[in-house]
């Protein structure tokens, strides 16, 4: 459950490699962790190699940090949820697990498998001074921030917002120090919060045009195959995109999984808070990126902050993304979503083939 998330600092390890909440804020844009940006349209950006000292966040409690980038290897630390530590490279390790053998190293430490690490950037941005009550999006852009009842970090917490998830913002009030906190309309309690201004990169249209424009709607179309939990885009015949994806579970009582047949991208929305079940079972995730529903009981492809395991099954039944994959994918998909729309419906979308 991501509401509830608690920040859990290494008391054993110095300031430089575990980061606190507050030390986000106090870097400035020109901080020294880099990211390789994903190319914008071709390419399917799954992982990234890391450049030295990218942050990433630890998606888990108990995740191991071994001698050597391998599964049966010496564990000689260990990370706890919402860790923040540099990685220095990213490497190829053993060849279990067969479907990722992504390892991130850790500088002087050792290697932590990608599955449960999110490479994440620390951007603080300039706070706007007002916004426009239709909304703008935004994404996160450090690795996280606490979201309150007011805009005063005294007040009731609401939620922990993560790095690559999308909020729309529709005012902006200072604190008692004067600094500006932004209200978040959150879609699901039909209501708001906020959290401060500085992180938080407002989405510019540039990046909300769609991808192959020109080629008419009928001529795009997805295939997913679920046994080899991959994704691919075609312009007519030409395959133009793949990437690795994460499906339904399919559980044994016939739960968590993702249908099979023929569907169309008909409703689109680029923040969501899903949620779903209780404490125990359940799941609670304010602003899931860049929805693309395919199914009208809720199946859609998406954006993915709660693991980096691409290329197995792991959903609740929905297309996990990696958040660059879904903001392509939302990108190029029909129907097309004006920056100002929260929420668009269409009679036809872009057509969706699930095989196994």
């Amino acid at each position: 459950m991501k509401d509830g998330a608690r920040l859990v600092t290494a008391a054993r390890e110095p300031v430089s490699s575990i980061l606190t909440r507050r030390d986000f804020l106090r870097l400035g844009a020109a901080s020294a962790f880099g990211l390789l940006v994903p190319p914008a349209s071709r390419a399917a950006p799954w992982a990234w190699a890391p450049t030295d000292g990218q942050p990433g966040r630890v998606l888990l409690d108990g995740v191991q940090i071994l001698r050597q980038p391998l599964l049966d290897s010496e564990q000689v630390d260990i990370l706890a949820y919402d860790d923040v530590v540099p990685i220095q490279r990213a490497v190829i390790g053993g060849d279990l697990p067969a479907h990722n053998r992504v390892w991130y190293e850790i500088p002087d430490r050792g290697y932590v498998h990608s599955a449960w690490v999110q490479p994440v950037r620390n951007e603080p941005q300039p706070a706007r001074a007002s916004a426009s009550p239709r909304g703008l999006v935004t994404e996160v852009s450090i690795p996280f921030i606490d979201a309150y009842a007011k805009p005063d970090d005294e007040s009731v917490r609401r939620y922990r917002l993560y790095y690559g998830t999308t909020h729309w913002i529709t005012a902006v009030e200072k604190d008692r120090r004067g600094d500006r906190w932004y209200r978040i309309f959150d879609d699901r309690v039909n209501g708001g919060y906020y959290a401060p201004g500085a992180a938080f990169r407002m989405i510019p249209l540039a990046e909300l045009t769609p991808i192959s424009a020109a080629v008419a709607p009928e001529e795009k179309h997805i295939e997913v195959n679920l046994s080899s939990q991959n994704l691919r885009c075609f312009e007519g015949s030409h395959q133009v995109f793949t990437a690795k994806v994460s499906t339904g579970m399919a559980l044994a009582d016939g739960s968590f999984f993702t249908p099979e047949g023929e569907f169309e991208t008909f409703r689109k929305r680029a923040s969501r808070h899903m949620a779903a079940g209780d404490l125990i079972n359940g799941y609670d995730l304010p602003g899931v990126p860049w929805v693309a529903y395919f199914t009208e009981d809720g199946v859609a492809f998406h954006g993915t902050y709660w693991h980096n395991d691409f290329g197995a099954a792991r959903s609740h039944g929905c297309v996990n993304l990696a958040t660059a994959t879904a903001k392509w994918v939302f990108r190029w998909t029909m129907p097309v979503v004006p920056p100002d729309k929260i929420d668009l419906f269409a009679e036809r979308g872009t057509k969706i083939v699930i095989t196994r």
